[in-house]
């Protein structure tokens, strides 16, 4: 490869060479000067420019992604706080439902034992009632067989009866009458 490096700088040389391609020396240095002006022009108007540019757009990219990522974690917490306030309510929800029971039966209990209470109220006034009837009865009964006892005796005996012998009569009548 040197070989072919030398074979073209000698033919380089060869000053014919630039002159057949129909340059000069003169040319050359100011085609280079051009170029070098080219691109540090380019450098300074259109590379730096663009990468600036580009920075720029990488700087906004990652806010974008920071920001995206902060709203992401953002997210994450607020969800975990909606779970947590949901359990907390449906933890809620059922003490208050297990306190509602226990109310319930509560006040039923109370509405139970007051309807025992009214009704043995209204069975102890049956009984007193019945007691009361039954004494009115035995009474009643009493003055009725006091009275057809005197008949019965005034009829028998075909003589009035005294209130003595009506007496003694109702006693040993009612004796009678409870022994049965």
């Amino acid at each position: 490869m040197t070989g072919e490096l030398s074979a073209v700088l000698s033919a380089a040389e060869d000053a014919g060479f630039f002159e057949r391609l129909g340059l000069s020396w003169q040319s050359m240095v100011w085609h280079a000067a051009a170029l070098i002006i080219l691109i540090v022009a380019f450098r300074f108007l259109l590379f730096k420019p663009v990468k600036r540019m580009m920075d720029k757009r990488r700087e906004a990219i990652d806010a974008v992604f920071g920001e995206n990522e902060r709203l992401g974690k953002e997210a994450t917490a607020a969800k975990e706080q909606y779970e947590n306030a949901l359990a907390d309510a449906k933890l809620e929800i059922a003490r208050v439902s297990t306190e509602a029971a226990a109310a319930a039966e509560v006040k039923s209990a109370e509405i139970v034992s007051g309807a025992r209470r009214r009704a043995d109220e209204i069975l102890a006034a049956a009984e007193a009632e019945a007691d009361s009837e039954r004494t009115r009865l035995a009474h009643e009964f009493k003055r009725e067989v006091t009275a057809l006892s005197v008949e019965i005796a005034g009829a028998v005996l075909g003589r009035e009866v005294t209130a003595e012998d009506n007496a003694r009569v109702i006693k040993d009548a009612l004796r009678e009458w409870e022994k049965k």
